[in-house]
């Protein structure tokens, strides 16, 4: 039974992954479908709880075999080296800007939650 609902939490997630790549070729949205898919798999779990449980063997499985995922882009960094090194102060300006605007945003929002709660208490 225990290999009967980690199949089924598999396929579940499997289908959320599916159901974001349908919506945003449907739709044709500028985000990845699996961006999407995660996104709807967030309000199924935050609606339905029994969810959790069952997706929780599945989602660790994956989790601890994460950095597998990253083989292939470091197989795709390796065949495009040209390209990049080419490329390289676009590159480097857009991430180090990136990062900076990241940064005052995600403090921007830290300043005006702290505020909120401040004047809430």
């Amino acid at each position: 039974m225990k290999h009967f609902l980690s199949l089924l939490g598999f396929l579940i997630l499997v289908c959320f992954q599916l159901l974001g790549e349908g919506c945003a070729k449907l739709l044709k949205l500028p985000l990845p479908g699996p961006v999407l898919g995660m996104f709807f798999l967030f309000l199924a779990l935050f609606a339905l709880k029994p969810l959790y449980n069952l997706l929780s063997f599945p989602a660790h499985f994956l989790l601890r075999r994460m950095s597998l995922f990253f083989i292939p882009a470091g197989v795709g960094i390796m065949t495009l080296l040209d390209r990049i090194q080419a490329e390289l102060l676009p590159l480097l300006s857009i991430l180090i800007l990136s990062t900076f605007i990241t940064l005052a945003a995600s403090s921007y929002v830290f300043y005006f939650i702290q505020k909120k709660e401040k004047a809430h208490d």
